[in-house]
């Protein structure tokens, strides 16, 4: 779908961190490295297909709760892309 390029040329020069599933495996680790990173004052990108209210839940929660903005992009691909 393009989530990591998009946050390559859009947020990682502005010093962002990335949260990716892939490489972190479980959502409660996502959640546990970006509740760490927004503790240190760093700005987070959450690199997850959260295609439900579900699954954005808990990011917004924790968002909520340290009082950090939220903002949701929307990547539209092409069938032969997508998993």
């Amino acid at each position: 779908c393009g989530k990591s390029t998009f946050f390559r040329r859009h947020w990682e020069a502005s010093g962002y961190q990335l949260v990716n599933q892939d490489e972190l495996r479980t959502k409660a680790k996502c959640i546990e490295k970006a509740k760490y990173l927004l503790s240190t004052g760093k700005s987070v990108v959450i690199d997850n297909t959260n295609a439900t209210v579900e699954s954005r839940q808990g990011f917004i929660k924790l968002a909520k709760e340290v009082s950090c903005p939220v903002r949701c992009f929307w990547l539209q691909s092409s069938a032969p892309l997508t998993r």
